[in-house]
């Protein structure tokens, strides 16, 4: 369990600035706001201006912070950040040592882990990063860009697999990009509004 001076050392304010939320004991910062109908496990923090609200639940040693919002019943948890602007909504789920940022918004069931890093900067909204293994993958319009290489939406969820073999990717790192893929394209309607000629994806997990 975080002691106040735990969470004083890590982020700013004095004791009185901050209090432990009433479902969970986790920490809330005086200008943050949390529902009390949300869960804020005792390890986790919410600072900034920060929200959460409705069924969310924020756990582990999770962080959400700026002007963050996580709401539905979407759950952060493990080393999970999600900071900026960005949103967590749904039934989404953030976790391992992932990062949400910027004016990013991850919905629905999509799933985010491990090491990925979602953001579509305030600079320009019309673009969703995600920072992989080896290279960043770009949403762009109606194109995917992943390292130096730029096609259709289309053309990676259906070539995605010989695209990665032609470039000596292990099959490990090909069916991890697949799923980035499939995510991206998931995202397209959100950002640039509905196109029928795209593929529905479903569950996706970010690795």
């Amino acid at each position: 369990m975080l002691t106040i001076e735990d969470v004083i050392k890590e982020f700013e304010g004095e004791k009185e600035d901050w209090h432990q939320h009433s479902n969970g004991g986790g920490w809330v910062y005086k200008n943050a706001k949390v529902d009390d109908t949300a869960f804020v496990g005792e390890k986790a923090i919410v600072y900034g201006q920060a929200r959460v609200y409705g069924q969310a639940r924020v756990y582990g040693q999770a962080r959400i912070y700026g002007h963050a919002q996580v709401y539905g019943h979407a759950h952060v948890s493990g080393e999970a950040r999600v900071f900026s602007q960005a949103w967590v909504y749904g039934q989404a789920w953030v976790y391992g040592h992932a990062q949400v940022y910027g004016h990013a918004q991850v919905s629905g069931e999509a799933r985010v882990s491990g090491e990925a890093q979602i953001s579509r900067t305030s600079l320009d909204r019309d673009t969703l990063v995600i920072s992989c293994q080896q290279h960043t993958a770009i949403l762009l319009r109606d194109h995917i860009q992943i390292g130096c290489l730029l096609y259709p939406i289309r053309d990676w969820l259906m070539h995605y697999e010989s695209i990665g073999r032609v470039q000596g990717y292990t099959a490990d790192q090909i069916k991890n990009y697949g799923e980035i893929i499939k995510f991206l394209a998931s995202q397209h309607d959100a950002i640039f509004g509905d196109d029928e000629s795209l593929p529905r994806g479903g569950l996706v997990h970010v690795l």
